[in-house]
């Protein structure tokens, strides 16, 4: 939402961003306006998304984000 969309701007901007930067979004349960302009924003500078659940693979769908290749041992396995 607003707040954290900006911060996580703010955030990625003063950062040296890595060679793969991917972006877990599996626990995201709201997007505003805002958000899904930061998350179109992070897919335009190389970032990669990371949806397990529902809601988070339906915005990535909807904005058109580039999902990550699952690499083992990367990620939790779902229970």
């Amino acid at each position: 939402m607003g707040p954290f969309a900006k911060d996580t701007r703010d955030l990625v901007t003063r950062c040296k961003i890595p060679l793969r930067l991917v972006v877990n979004l599996s626990e995201m349960t709201f997007a505003d306006a805002d958000g899904e302009e930061v998350l179109s924003w992070l897919a335009q500078i190389g970032g990669e998304f990371v949806a397990e659940n529902c809601y988070p693979l339906h915005v990535c769908e909807r904005l058109h984000l580039p999902m990550a290749q699952k690499c083992a041992g990367s990620l939790p396995e779902a229970k």
